[in-house]
């Protein structure tokens, strides 16, 4: 497992979250299988993505992070989410971090 720094997000079985330090990703990866980890992806707010099991780069989709930082706004009782289109990653950590 290769965190190069922090924040991050989190793409852990269809949920993201905003990661702001190690104690906050040891909680997140607690009762997960380290087979699990080529299922978990991390993005860094300067664009690059890679599985959590592999630093090789991978490209995210911004479609499916909108999905993704709109639902967990929903989780977190936001509302009119639907209105969101993320065009780039530092619009997701911004809209992501207050719910860390």
């Amino acid at each position: 497992m290769t965190i190069k720094h922090y924040p991050l997000l989190l793409i852990i079985q269809g949920d993201i979250e905003y990661i702001e330090n190690q104690s906050m990703l040891d909680a997140s990866l607690y009762s997960i299988d380290k087979k699990e980890f080529n299922e978990i992806f991390v993005i860094y707010n300067n664009g690059e993505s890679h599985a959590l099991s592999s630093p090789a780069p991978i490209k995210i989709c911004l479609t499916e992070l909108t999905k993704l930082v709109q639902q967990s706004l929903v989780d977190d009782g936001q509302c009119c989410v639907g209105k969101i289109e993320i065009t780039d990653v530092c619009q997701a950590f911004y809209l992501l971090q207050d719910s860390a």
